[in-house]
This record gives structure tokens, sequence and C-alpha cells, in this order.
């Protein structure tokens, strides 16, 4: 296995990579299999034809297809080189792990940790996902909340993440004494 392949099978084993997940409306209308939610995607993205997309959704789906079309040249010959090592099977559009036939899933992002209303102190912070990382192994990195100040990448990629959960866009799961609920970031 080469290098970029090794990181690439190190990095979806672990959630660090930013691979396709086939969770969004604009995803499906690209091509990635409905009813995968959260499940790590590998597929080459097709724009819809003509007419077909809502215009409310045209300008999402427009941008999806390149973002999707951008990783699946990326790192296409990296899943084919594990396809045929055995590593990987593309089953639908959804990459499963070779040996136990499991579908990969997407990491599980932390938008923040708050305390009535409020983001707590990042020590607080870090001391809480490192125990909801022991505990949890789907979440890989701290909250993203938290991500302004470990840098400008880091800054960049934590704005962009939050506007995929802005209204209309995909809903955050928020946990509190509430209960379980949606929201999404204003």
């Amino acid at each position: 296995m080469s290098t970029a392949s090794s990181a690439l099978w190190s990095g979806v084993m672990n959630g660090s990579v930013n691979t396709p997940s086939c969770r969004t409306v604009p995803d499906q209308l690209i091509g990635a299999p409905a009813n995968r939610n959260g499940m790590v995607g590998h597929f080459e993205p097709k724009l819809p034809p003509d007419g077909s997309v809502p215009q409310s959704l045209q300008q999402q789906v427009k941008e999806r297809f390149e973002q999707r079309m951008t990783e699946f040249q990326k790192y296409n010959d990296d899943v084919m080189r594990m396809q045929k090592n055995g590593k990987i099977t593309v089953v639908d559009g959804v990459i499963h792990d070779a040996r136990t036939g499991k579908p990969l899933v997407s990491d599980v992002d932390l938008a923040g940790i708050f305390k009535d209303g409020k983001p707590i102190s990042e020590d607080q912070a870090r001391m809480i996902v490192n125990r909801i990382r022991k505990e949890c192994p789907g979440v890989t990195h701290p909250d993203i909340n938290g991500w302004y100040t470990v840098g400008a990448e880091q800054k960049d990629i934590m704005t962009k993440t939050m506007a995929g959960h802005l209204q209309g866009k995909t809903p955050i799961t928020t946990i509190g004494s509430g209960g379980v609920r949606t929201t999404y970031f204003k």
C-alpha cells in the first residue's frame, strides 16, 4: 500500500479523513445512495438533468457536485487500490470493510459543549471531550466550537462545517436537560 493509500485508509478507519457521507438531499441528487445517512460514500457524482432540481436547491446541488467530484478525483485511485488489495469493498456507493462486511461510518462531530446556553471554558471542554472520546470512538477531534483557537486552517474548516448546519441544511442533534432534539446554527 502506498503512503497515500496508507494515510487514506488510516484516515478513513479513524474518521480523520473528510470522506463523503451519504446524508444530504444534494448528495442524493448527484448520485449518493439514499437512506445511508452517515455512511462513508464513494461514488462518481453526476449532475441531475436540467429542470429536475427545484430552484431552491440548484446552488446547493452545484456546490455539492463540485465538492464530491474533487473528492472522487482525489481518492478514487486509492479506493480502487484498496479494493484490489482486499481492504474494502464499495457496494452501491458505500465503502465497506472487506474483512467484516460492515459499512464504514463518518465521524461524530461535537458542535460545542455549553452550560446555560454559553460555551464552557476551553479547559473544561477539553476534559469533557477527552472523556467522550474514550467512550465513543466515533468522536475523533475536539468540539467544533473550540476550533477558533487552533489556527486559520481549523477556523476555516469550522466555519464551513457550521455553515452546513444553518437553517434548511443538515440539522444538529442537541442533547440536554430537555432531552434530544435537532436545531440549526443561526
